[in-house]
């Protein structure tokens, strides 16, 4: 509807724009990479097609014919129409055909790089470290918010509380990704942790390029500690996987790799307690028939002489020892006791409680005025009063006792 002064109600203007582009972007041909590629239990399929400077989103409904399985960051040529969808006022190019173009260009880049890390070695299963069976510290480098690190943080509570989690929120997303990711796990590194674990939630291979990135490849293998990737869900695969000592599927997955379970370790340490007991047990046993033999071999009478003996020995040492701990524990009172009358005739407080006064120059204690001139700032300490003051004059008198 159109209303006076040329005004239209979004209605109008929408129904407009609809019949516009929908017949003038009719059948055309759209070159892009193809992003959040999913297809719908419906079977229809809605992705985006993106470049360096756009991205268009896209519909093929499940009539269409498709000839190839497409993925994420592969390059494709998607022919259709522009349609309009007014409620929302959003447009989408309906996909009739579409076919492979080539590699897409992210897919080439990785590709790339992939092959010259491998061949520095940053991939060699025989520099990979075991990761520790007991941390103490785990550092995580991931999102302060979202899913992930609530999934890590968690599962380590319930697991292994005895470890102390520090987390570095990270940016995981976007063009400040990669150097935060890197500036992160060198700090945890720098910290003394046991383990890393360095990962986000799932995305689409932009969303998890940063991980990708050549400088957090480099950071995971200069780390001293070892790295646990854990980058999206099970079937995203990463650069940084291929570095890190061990991979896990899932943010969770890795916070389990790290960390033992509490109830299977407070398990074994029974296990273990009723063994040492066992054993304590036999070995006492086995001591007892050994003596009772060696009693048996040489007669009673002697062994209960040799123990009378030997435990004489003992009482009498015993006293020697008592006596002379004894004697040193008085010496060292009476040494005391003369250290304390010495500390409070040399007490420096002592002399104020008589009505002297302690005087004070740059927190310095003066024992002479030789070194005080005019204006400068002392400080007055008696037993109640402590006194700033400035010295007017510094002009030396002379006492009846000194004629």
């Amino acid at each position: 509807m159109q209303h006076k002064d040329n005004i239209q109600d979004v209605s109008s203007l929408t129904a407009a724009l609809k019949a516009l582009l929908e017949h003038q972007f009719s059948g055309i041909a759209v070159l892009g990479e193809i992003s959040n590629f999913k297809q719908h239990s419906s079977g229809h399929r809605y992705f985006t097609l993106k470049d360096a400077k756009a991205s268009l989103q896209c519909v093929m409904w499940r009539s269409t014919p498709l000839r190839f399985q497409p993925t994420d960051g592969m390059k494709v040529v998607a022919t259709g129409d522009i349609t309009v969808y007014p409620p929302r006022g959003n447009y989408q190019l309906t996909v009739r055909s579409m076919k492979e173009h080539s590699a897409g260009d992210l897919l080439k880049a990785l590709e790339e790089l992939k092959k010259k890390l491998e061949s520095k070695g940053y991939f060699d299963a025989a520099r990979k470290r075991q990761l520790p069976a007991f941390p103490r510290r785990i550092g995580v480098a991931t999102s302060g918010t979202g899913a992930a690190v609530r999934d890590i943080v968690s599962t380590l509570e319930r697991r292994w509380p005895m470890a102390e989690v520090l987390v570095r929120p990270t940016i995981v997303q976007g063009d400040e990704a990669a150097p935060d990711i890197r500036s992160a796990i060198q700090q945890l590194d720098s910290l003394h942790c046991d383990v890393l674990i360095v990962g986000r939630g799932g995305g689409s291979i932009e969303d998890l390029w940063a991980f990708n990135e050549e400088m957090v490849c480099d950071a995971i293998y200069s780390s001293h500690t070892p790295v646990v990737s854990a980058v999206g869900h099970e079937t995203d695969i990463t650069l940084a996987d291929f570095v890190a000592d061990v991979r896990a599927a899932t943010p969770t997955a890795a916070a389990e790799l790290v960390s033992p379970n509490q109830i299977d370790v407070r398990g074994w340490l029974t296990q273990t307690e009723n063994k040492v007991a066992h054993q304590v047990h036999r070995s006492v046993n086995e001591a007892q028939m050994r003596l009772d033999d060696i009693i048996g071999a040489r007669g009673l009478g002697t062994l209960h002489s040799l123990i009378s003996d030997f435990s004489n020995s003992i009482a009498v040492a015993g006293k020697r020892m008592s006596r002379s701990v004894h004697t040193v524990i008085k010496d060292e009172q009476r040494h005391l006791s003369t250290l304390h009358r010495t500390m409070a005739i040399s007490d420096p407080e002592r002399p104020l409680q008589r009505g002297y006064a302690l005087l004070k120059h740059k927190n310095n204690v003066l024992s002479s005025t030789a070194i005080l001139h005019q204006g400068d700032h002392i400080e007055i300490v008696t037993a109640k009063q402590y006194v700033e003051a400035i010295i007017s004059s510094t002009e030396e008198k002379v006492r009846e006792k000194d004629i």
